[in-house]
């Protein structure tokens, strides 16, 4: 019965293997992947994306992944969109193999886990993951647990020391490709407490004793590395009731969006509206009464919710850290879903057991109701993952207030070389005052836009006028790049030293600015006076600019070409 799933998810995702990088996409295949020489480098720099981007992410097997890719397979797309995709279909057969484990014993054991696993398949917040290369971590680590957990089922039927050690290993595998598989350990004891399907024996007590020791390793060999804080208590400046209320707002918005999924949006929207509190609320008293509930009455429903509930912590736990400006995002709900999954093959098997016909029937065409709500909204969402365009159009049009998607839409066109369309966009920003980040990103293209036009007396504009308007704001990126382009067509030394200048202003102000590193490093190589001390400065420069041009107008070029 599991083909049943496997091929309508196979046939609904198919078109992903054709699709391009949205967002993030650029920075791990154009600025990551090219710092993974070998796979003892790559071990090297477990901080966040491969060094080139500081964060508080520790995913060892992700960045071997992108290793692996780069190296083999040169940085193929259709491989890396592959990786997602097949993870994605071996999760849904994952799906249907958990729920046969855990519905054992029911009569309508093999519909309800067909169910679950039908749900999953088509279920509209999963093509995120599921189309977006940035996701990877989220569709391995799902499997692997997931798998991990059907190992240690049979174990406990079985006491077979062979699905132990796979419990174990797999585990492992899930913990290192995110972070989030770390609240799961949980789950292994919980499934022995609700269900006991055997007596409690000391080998119990041992692989508990393993998965603990794998997670403290995990977790100082994480604290070293990423050196995150995690005794940050409140969100700042909001006081123990401010938290409290984000925390309600930020899990009633996860409740009511797995309950409805719609309107789809990706993952950049900011914070959920504060005044809608008290509906978070009771949602979040609702699923709680749902837990004594099946506590109880049905502890295998228990186990469900837990699954659905567990893995809301991490992206809760944002709030509390700052670890990320993105709070809402669609694959956070990838692997509750399963919980959630399992959560309707439970309702079918009540709704469906004894009664007459007619109510079977009802049962029925409510779940292939639901099943076609579902995949409608996923066949129409998944093309706004086709590209750059397609994700920040879409975004554009539900949020058209939003200065992002403009601005972001500016960059595409700017990468077409489009150069019209690309001002149109970034002058329509309207970046808030207060958004220092924006700002950089929208002007600098804003100004690299003009000058790559030529209009020099426009760039010198827009400059002044930010200066005048904003001063707490300059832009020394888009200012070396205009310095640079004067350079290049006057051939005097003095604008590329003031490039060089301004690009090294930029750096000290937002360090992580790769295109910063890449011309500034094109400067420093072409500097004859120093060009010894700053050889090798160039080439770790090099290395760490994340969207290098590889046709750009300066490659190559020396700044004393004729003007020495």
């Amino acid at each position: 019965m599991w083909i049943i799933p496997f091929f309508i998810a196979a046939v609904l995702f198919f078109r992903v293997l054709g699709y391009g990088m949205v967002f993030d996409d650029f920075q791990l295949v154009e600025g990551v992947a090219p710092n993974l020489t070998t796979l003892a480098e790559t071990l090297k720099n477990l901080h966040g994306f491969g060094g080139v981007a500081p964060t508080e992410y520790f995913r060892p097997l992700f960045l071997t992944w992108i290793w692996f890719n780069k190296t083999f397979f040169d940085n193929s797309l259709v491989v890396l969109h592959a990786g997602v995709y097949l993870a994605y279909l071996a999760t849904v057969v994952a799906v249907y193999l958990l729920g046969l484990e855990l519905f054992n014993g029911e009569k309508k054991r093999t519909g309800a886990a067909l169910i679950a696993s039908l749900i999953f398949a088509v279920y509209p917040l999963h093509v995120e993951v599921v189309a977006w290369i940035s996701a990877v971590p989220d569709a391995a680590m799902t499997l692997f647990f997931l798998v991990s957990l059907i190992s240690y089922i049979r174990f406990r039927r079985t006491g077979r020391i062979y699905w132990l050690a796979t419990t174990t290993v797999l585990y492992l595998v899930a913990i290192l490709f995110k972070e989030t598989a770390a609240v799961l350990i949980v789950i292994y004891p919980l499934y022995d407490l609700i269900f006991k399907d055997r007596p409690w024996r000391l080998r119990n007590y041992i692989f508990y004793l393993i998965l603990i020791m794998e997670w403290l390793v995990w977790f100082f060999l994480r604290l070293a590395v990423v050196s995150s804080n995690f005794g940050i208590i409140g969100i700042k400046g909001a006081g123990l009731w401010g938290s409290f209320v984000q925390i309600v707002n930020i899990l009633g918005f996860y409740f009511f969006k797995s309950i409805n999924p719609y309107p789809l949006f990706p993952s950049y929207i900011t914070m959920p509206n504060p005044s809608l509190f008290m509906a978070a609320l009771t949602l979040v008293m609702v699923v709680a009464a749902w837990g004594i509930h099946f506590w109880k009455r049905k502890k295998k429903d228990l186990l469900f919710l837990l699954i659905y509930l567990l893995p809301l912590i991490p992206p809760v736990l944002l709030t509390f850290t700052g670890t990320s400006r993105i709070v809402l995002a669609e694959r956070y709900l990838y692997l509750p879903s399963v919980g959630l999954s399992l959560l309707l093959g439970s309702v079918y098997i009540s709704a469906s057991a004894g009664g007459h016909g007619t109510r079977k029937v009802i049962c029925y065409c409510a779940f292939l109701a639901l099943l076609i709500f579902y995949g409608v909204g996923a066949n129409r969402y998944i093309p706004v993952w086709k590209n750059e365009m397609s994700f920040w159009n879409y975004v554009q049009n539900i949020h058209p207030e939003s200065p992002t998607p403009y601005t972001k839409i500016g960059q595409a066109y700017l990468k077409m070389g489009d150069l019209d369309k690309a001002i149109q966009s970034l002058e329509g920003a309207h970046i808030r005052q207060d958004d220092e980040f924006g700002f950089q990103i929208c002007y600098n293209n804003l100004l690299i836009a003009y000058t790559n036009k030529g209009d020099y007396k426009t760039t010198e504009m827009v400059i002044e006028r930010l200066k005048r308007e904003y001063p707490a704001f300059i832009p020394y990126y888009g200012i070396g790049f205009l310095n640079y382009w004067r350079g290049r067509e006057t051939n005097e030394r003095r604008y590329f030293i003031t490039a060089r200048d301004n690009f090294e202003s930029s750096i000290k102000k937002f360090p992580a600015d790769a295109s910063t590193y890449y011309y500034l490093s094109e400067i420093y190589r072409d500097l004859p006076a120093v060009a010894a001390f700053y050889s090798d400065k160039a080439e770790q420069l090099d290395r760490l600019g994340s969207f290098k041009d590889k046709n750009s107008p300066f490659r190559g070029y020396t700044i004393f070409h004729k003007g020495k």
